[in-house]
């Protein structure tokens, strides 16, 4: 069984984390021949998985002003980058494509794929595996309408008990296998807390980073008889280092997030899909913080979550922002590491490896 996962990374590092460890279980669980092809640009800063062959696009960059959108100086790229795509999925004959999140690809680059696939009836199982409702494309003529129906499959990652997000999808009646996988994290494996007590907050990838740090020093110099780790992530700009240069946060540069969170007593965390759902399912007290973007599906991700027990959110682009964050941390050392009860299912990459190879067979 050949599997092909497509995964675009412009923005943080969630979707090709998300399958590479899809990947990881399709190959040791499954015995599935598995590669990956994404533009990702920071895949030197992740541990890949041994037995998965890993196809390079050249990069593109997100917007230099911080809208979630690509920089318009790549948009050459994304005609390359397709026939590469194109290129490599012919060589490999793949019996299963997965395309994580986005069925047309970043900027339309997987629909020459999906088109040769449905025109030359490729023996394949054409899988789109949904992280959250915002993969809703936009069809706008009768090519992209044909491409996202050569998808028979889509795969949500998540629990239907509480993101139903299939439900919400207005799927081509060509989909006609429809599954749950649940949530798709790595567990994280704790250390005792530090004493004095550790505040850690960690950014994802980095994306919007500055913006943390500003709140989160505000917020520190409030908490006494604590100290601060920051967490910057490969994709922090500059203004991020700058803004803690000179202070007494301790600043950490890692793609890990057990590392940076291990020996924490409570961590503020941007509401990635990851990094939410991971420490959600530890006993560490948790300020999610989501990144102060529009049209980012974390704030309501981070809604969801705080309804859990020891979990607070905070929103950057309030006026009281620190404030909130202060009150939150007072309340979050305060409770000290706990078992949290989760409503969710969290073995997804298993699950979903098993929908995947099983969907070739049905």
């Amino acid at each position: 069984m050949r599997v092909l996962f497509y995964c675009h990374n412009v923005f943080g590092l969630g979707h090709i984390v998300r399958s590479l460890r899809i990947a990881a279980a399709c190959a040791n669980e499954q015995e599935a021949v598995c590669a990956v092809i994404t533009g990702c640009r920071s895949l030197d800063e992740l541990a890949l998985p041994r037995g998965v062959h890993i196809e390079r696009l050249p990069p593109v960059r997100p917007d230099p002003d911080g809208a979630l959108t690509i920089d318009r100086r790549d948009l050459t790229l994304l005609a390359e980058r397709g026939r590469r795509i194109l290129e490599f999925a012919r060589a490999w004959q793949p019996d299963v494509f997965v395309a994580d999140h986005t069925p047309l690809g970043l900027g339309g680059e997987l629909i020459d794929l999906l088109t040769a696939i449905r025109r030359e009836s490729w023996p394949a199982r054409v899988v789109w595996g949904v992280p959250y409702v915002r993969s809703i494309p936009h069809a706008r003529g009768p090519r992209t309408r044909a491409a996202l129906e050569t998808y028979d499959t889509a795969i949500a990652y998540t629990d239907e008990s509480v993101e139903p997000v299939l439900d919400a999808l207005d799927l081509p009646a060509t989909t006609r296998h429809r599954a749950y996988a649940g949530f798709i994290i790595e567990p994280l494996s704790l250390a005792a807390p530090s004493q004095p007590p550790l505040i850690t907050a960690v950014c994802g990838g980095g994306a919007e980073a500055e913006t943390l740090v500003r709140v989160f020093t505000a917020a520190l110099a409030r908490t006494p008889n604590a100290r601060g780790r920051f967490v910057t992530g490969p994709l922090a700009c500059d203004a991020a280092h700058d803004a803690l240069r000179g202070s007494q946060i301790e600043t950490l540069r890692t793609s890990s997030l057990e590392e940076a969170v291990r020996d924490a007593t409570v961590v503020v965390s941007r509401a990635g899909y990851n990094s939410s759902y991971a420490l959600a399912a530890t006993e560490l007290p948790l300020v999610l913080a989501p990144v102060p973007l529009e049209g980012s599906d974390q704030h309501e991700r981070a809604a969801r979550l705080g309804a859990l027990d020891g979990v607070w959110t905070i929103d950057e682009r309030s006026a009281s922002a620190a404030d909130d964050l202060t009150s939150a941390l007072h309340a979050a050392l305060h409770r000290g590491r706990a078992p949290r009860p989760l409503p969710f299912r969290l073995d997804g990459a298993s699950r979903a490896a098993h929908l995947i190879v099983n969907s070739a067979m049905s």
